[in-house]
């Protein structure tokens, strides 16, 4: 009984140079396709949370309208948070969804509100300065605000409130 050898036939082993740099080639333009969501999903841009902002700022008017009750938005460097009035008349944070405080994510903060209407007492306890609110009354905005927020990277996002159809919206971005 012998053992069966395998016949090599000369040119048939391996592949060729050609179809080695093809399938490089095509793994790269892969590569190049996927690469840009995987680097997008490391973390929200300043644009993001711009439109966060945005709908949240939206909701609290829209809740003022139905409710009857005013709002009031807090800005911090850092943070917002929103705040309604208790049964004494005294503004008490929310902690509701969506409602409840927001922290911005490292290298992003609210560097401007204008103007800012710092006319409440900052709470016992709060670390970081107020630098600006904005009331939400139930008859609908009655001052324009413009907010700023700015990114680690000198980029600049302006959200504007404006009463009536003007409403809320991101105004502009660039950078400084």
């Amino acid at each position: 009984m012998g053992v069966d050898v395998p016949v090599r036939r000369p040119g048939v082993a391996g592949f060729t140079l050609i179809e080695v740099l093809l399938v490089i080639v095509i793994m790269a333009v892969m590569a190049a396709m996927i690469a840009p969501s995987f680097f997008h999903a490391a973390g929200p841009s300043l644009k993001d949370q711009g439109r966060r902002l945005v709908q949240a700022l939206r909701l609290a008017a829209d809740e003022a309208t139905l409710t009857g009750s005013p709002l009031r938005w807090c800005a911090r460097k850092g943070s917002y948070e929103f705040r309604a009035l208790d049964g004494e008349q005294a503004w008490q944070a929310l902690m509701a969804t969506p409602f409840e405080t927001f922290h911005f994510p490292a290298g992003m903060e609210i560097s401007a509100v204008d103007p800012p209407h710092l006319d409440m007492v900052q709470a016992d306890g709060e670390q970081e300065p107020l630098i600006g609110c904005v009331v939400f009354p139930p008859q609908g905005m009655m001052d324009v605000v413009e907010i700023t927020l700015s990114g680690s990277a000198g980029e600049v996002l302006r959200i504007g409130l404006y009463p009536g159809p003007g409403g809320i919206a991101v105004e502009d971005s660039g950078h400084g």
